[in-house]
């Protein structure tokens, strides 16, 4: 596969247009969601105005109206997903399972939390005991547990943000030259991870919200028990 690139001028000359035409205008949106009704809002507007195709929801669909016959110019209506509508499902496929992924790991963070902080607090039974003898109380414990588990969640989301960005830079050195056209998927002829604040937000709050539900309830049997319980180190 090979590529040239020309002004539009030239090229409208090598296929014998006049050098003001065109046979497509890309309109940029700021809401990619949203194209779908633009496109149709556009439609409407246009329809009394050109000749225009029926709207495709398919690259079949697309390359159907164009294998038909019409007279004078028609104005045909797509956006991106349905020009590219294999890589749009093959973009969809990856995001289902994405989003199944991130829902295991989240199972998996919510289970080893509660595993591991079960056995902390077995082990730190003694000296809940001992806080309760110097004059803590049950909510103070609670507090005291809740603020461990907020600071340790907070370190643990710096330190694994670290190491994406360790690992982000690593995977930009590899060179993905002998898949056909995966350069749609880098940006600079690099593979780069994309941070959005707001997903990086979402997935802080599921994190806290996760560690929190799993601290509740121990936390809660811990800051109740009998104080000869706690010093003896008996089970929770």
């Amino acid at each position: 596969m090979h590529k040239a690139y020309v002004s539009r001028v030239c090229l409208n000359r090598l296929v014998l247009y006049d050098d003001e035409d065109c046979s497509s205008i890309g309109f940029f949106i700021d809401d990619p969601s949203a194209s779908g009704k633009k496109r149709a809002r556009l439609q409407n507007a246009l329809s009394p105005l050109v000749q225009t195709g029926p709207l495709v929801y398919s690259r079949d669909e697309m390359a159907a109206e164009n294998s038909r016959s019409w007279e004078g110019i028609r104005v045909l209506l797509y956006t991106m997903p349905v020009y590219l509508s294999e890589i749009s499902e093959l973009l969809d496929a990856m995001n289902i399972i994405t989003y199944l992924l991130y829902a295991m790991m989240l199972l998996i963070i919510l289970v080893s939390a509660a595993v591991t902080y079960r056995l902390i607090l077995h082990e730190r039974s003694r000296e809940m005991g001992v806080m309760r003898v110097i004059g803590f109380h049950g909510r103070d414990l609670r507090l005291v547990l809740w603020a461990e588990i907020l600071v340790i969640g907070f370190i643990s989301l710096i330190a694994g943000f670290l190491l994406a960005l360790v690992l982000g830079w690593l995977s930009s050195l590899l060179s993905f030259s002998w898949f056909p056209s995966f350069e749609i998927f880098m940006k600079n002829g690099k593979l780069t991870a994309l941070y959005l604040p707001g997903t990086i937000l979402i997935n802080s709050a599921s994190v806290f919200l996760i560690l929190f539900v799993m601290a509740l309830f121990p936390s809660f049997r811990v800051s109740r028990k009998n104080l000869p319980g706690l010093l003896s180190g008996e089970p929770l």
